[in-house]
This record gives C-alpha cells, sequence and structure tokens, in this order.
C-alpha cells in the first residue's frame, strides 16, 4: 500500500518531449521516495539470490570430523540404524 506522499509522487513524474524522465520537487524533495520505490522494483525483478545457504565440502567434512572427534556420534560400522 503506497501512502499519500509516495503516491503524489509518482503522480507527479513526467516524461518531456525527448523522452527524458522530469522529477518534479515537491515537498523538498525530488521524488526521492518513488525513485526509492522504483531501485527497490528493479533490484527485486534482477537479483536472483540463492535459495540455500552452500557450505564448501570443506568446512562440511571438518564439522563432522569434530563431531567424530568428540565422540557425538558412531562410526557407520556401529551404527544400529
Amino acid at each position: 500500500m503506497l501512502d499519500n506522499i509516495v503516491y503524489s509522487e509518482l503522480r507527479s513524474i513526467t516524461v518531456n518531449d525527448r523522452g527524458g524522465i522530469e522529477l518534479k520537487y515537491l515537498d523538498g524533495a525530488h521524488s526521492d521516495n518513488s525513485v526509492a520505490l522504483a531501485l527497490a522494483y528493479m533490484a527485486l525483478d534482477r537479483v536472483n539470490l540463492p535459495q540455500q545457504e552452500v557450505l564448501p565440502a570443506w568446512i562440511k567434512a571438518r564439522k563432522a570430523q569434530k563431531i567424530v572427534d568428540k565422540g557425538g556420534v558412531a562410526i557407520a560400522s556401529k551404527r544400529r540404524y
């Protein structure tokens, strides 16, 4: 939901005859909120973040070895399940 300030800033943005974007000076800012909204939308649309964390194999092996060394897990041949 947009507040009145962002809505009025979005409505005041115009495109001139040469195709340039003109940002009007409203309430002490040159449509800062609407530009921030546009940048956030572009970033949301274009930036792809990984869906899960990926640890390098050497970190996984080191963590597993620490658990085995502390006696917190049985060696595979001694497991009952």
